[in-house]
């Protein structure tokens, strides 16, 4: 059976808003504060033969903070619900229980772009390095595994999966480079069925 899947693209953005730190820098006589606008996405609908996957965002934000002395980490928050609703004809167990979903988490890169305008020079390294990368582990199960028609993935589950580079962000200039390669750089969340391998 074809698998059903749901992608949601984040776009990142490395200021930061609301309940968060801030990256405080003095520029001359006067400090600046760099405020965020949270990222919002809009419900996405994918429909296979079992059945549609909706994913909807709640507050859905990922944001680069200050986690102090200026050194920047990963910050999320909200969650999608997730819901299951089955196709006219499904079989009986999809109709009652719905069905058994995971989430891949993966990145992909702003079209065209490529080599060094994807990685940040680290002037304290002196080293380039991926600003965001994806951890070997990057599925998350849902629901415990068990099938279901609705259950809820949280923004901090993607973060998890999901490592930023260790640097620190000393200046403005420093900031402003990282969120320069790091703009380019959307998170991608694939929910799909857990398709049981055929016994052999």
């Amino acid at each position: 059976m074809r698998k059903l899947s749901t992608l949601i693209a984040i776009a990142l953005i490395v200021t930061i808003g609301g309940v968060y730190a801030a990256w405080n820098y003095a520029q001359g006589t006067t400090a600046s504060v760099e405020i965020t606008r949270e990222v919002q996405m809009a419900q996405v609908i994918t429909s296979g033969n079992k059945g549609t996957i909706k994913a909807t965002p709640t507050n859905v934000a990922f944001i680069v903070d200050d986690k102090g002395n200026y050194e920047a980490e990963l910050e999320a928050s909200g969650s999608f619900a997730i819901t299951f609703t089955h196709a006219t004809g499904a079989d009986a167990d999809t109709i009652n229980n719905g069905i058994a979903m995971e989430a891949t988490i993966t990145l992909k890169t702003t079209a065209g772009v490529t080599g060094s305008a994807l990685l940040y020079y680290d002037p304290h390294t002196k080293t380039e390095v991926a600003p965001l990368t994806v951890n070997t582990n990057n599925k998350i199960t849902l629901n415990n595994g068990d099938p279901t028609k609705s259950t809820i993935l949280e923004a901090s589950d993607i973060a998890a999966c999901l490592t930023l580079a260790n640097v620190k962000l000393d200046t403005k200039a420093e900031n402003d480079a990282f969120h320069n390669a790091l703009k380019n750089y959307t998170i991608v969340i694939t929910i799909s069925e857990v398709v049981a391998a055929n016994p052999v």
